[in-house]
């Protein structure tokens, strides 16, 4: 019965939120790309493979940082003598996975609304950058754009207020400083790590 408790407690702690933020990526992902790359020329079918492809790395790479970020407020509480154990930081942090997971659901709703028109092969044969432009026009790709930092503070927020029910709201803001500081050190650097690769495969 301890065992049966436990294992739900991860499951509405740390699962849960993940398993509801994946089911938006993938939904969101399958409405996006199947809407406006469903064409059956050769190219729609590159298209299409590859945003899976992109989709499932992306989906990957942000729980890495996630992680980055846990270890960070982890070794920063730590740090201030207030540490927490693992599994309070891995709940803290998958809560504020249910930020993000209503944020990638409002984007599911806002495709179902209003869907993006269907792209030509003109198009994609075209200028990439005006074509990029178009789909930023998408209802769902502009508002997700806008309200994305917002989000992003939205789940700070969530994970400092749980921090602080359990160590002094100082030290848990601090512990999410560090923590944002590592995520973002990671993120420039796989940013910077990815703009090498492209540029040595530039003629």
């Amino acid at each position: 019965m301890r065992r049966l408790n436990t294992v739900r407690e991860r499951l509405e702690g740390v699962l849960l939120p993940l398993a509801v933020w994946i089911a938006g990526m993938a939904a969101f992902t399958l409405l996006s790309v199947e809407t406006a790359f469903g064409g059956e020329h050769p190219l729609f079918v590159v298209v299409r493979v590859t945003a899976y492809v992109t989709a499932v790395v992306t989906a990957a790479l942000i729980v890495g940082v996630a992680a980055l970020f846990g270890l960070g407020c982890g070794a920063m509480l730590r740090w201030l003598d207030e540490p927490l154990s693992v599994r309070a930081v891995a709940r803290a942090v998958g809560a504020g996975f249910w930020v993000i997971g209503a944020y990638v659901w409002f984007g599911v709703a806002l495709l179902i609304a209003a869907p993006p028109a269907e792209v030509s092969v003109a198009a994609l044969m075209g200028d990439a950058q005006e074509m990029e432009a178009s789909l930023l026009d998408v209802t769902a790709y502009h508002w997700m754009t806008r309200i994305r930092y917002v989000v992003g503070g939205a789940f700070l927020l969530v994970v400092a207020w749980l921090f602080a029910r359990a160590v002094k709201p100082l030290n848990a803001v601090l512990a999410v400083a560090f923590g944002t500081a590592a995520m973002m050190a990671l993120v420039t650097a796989l940013g910077a790590l990815a703009g090498d690769s492209a540029s040595q495969w530039q003629v």
